[in-house]
């Protein structure tokens, strides 16, 4: 099964807030669709800690690359 993205698991989280804002949605489904809105809430929390983890490495890389080309350009 493939992954979703991070933008579809929003507009699923969108959707499910759209239906509990409903009163009429009933009890049951109201703690079905909470149940899985707390889980692809979860899962939007992994995807923005490793797209977060991503940017830090690549700017990790940029500096120690930039300092090499600094100390480079001074010989």
């Amino acid at each position: 099964m493939e992954e979703k993205t991070f933008e579809q698991y929003m507009a699923e989280l969108e959707d499910i807030v759209s239906k509990l804002e409903n009163r009429e949605t009933p009890l049951d489904e109201a703690m079905s669709l909470f149940s899985n809105g707390v889980e692809i809430a979860r899962k939007c929390n992994e995807k923005l800690e490793n797209a977060q983890q991503s940017v830090k490495i690549l700017l990790e890389k940029n500096e120690k690359m930039e300092q090499k080309d600094f100390v480079a350009d001074d010989e």
